[in-house]
């Protein structure tokens, strides 16, 4: 199975932000590096293979 989050980048990144500053992690993504990696970024396909499970919600 492959879960993916099928949000708007705002929302992508305010998590992000948050995930940041709370601190528990040892890698805090800048906004930059977000926005870098999330150009390459294509939606999953059925053609991939995987069976998809979406979440498409804003709740943090």
């Amino acid at each position: 199975r492959l879960h993916y989050l099928n949000l708007p980048e705002d929302i992508c990144m305010q998590r992000l932000r948050a995930r940041n500053q709370a601190g528990a992690h040892q890698f805090a993504a800048s906004d930059a590096q977000f926005h870098q990696i999330s150009a390459w970024f294509e939606p999953p396909s059925d053609a991939e293979g995987f069976t998809i499970v979406p979440y498409q919600t804003d709740i943090m």
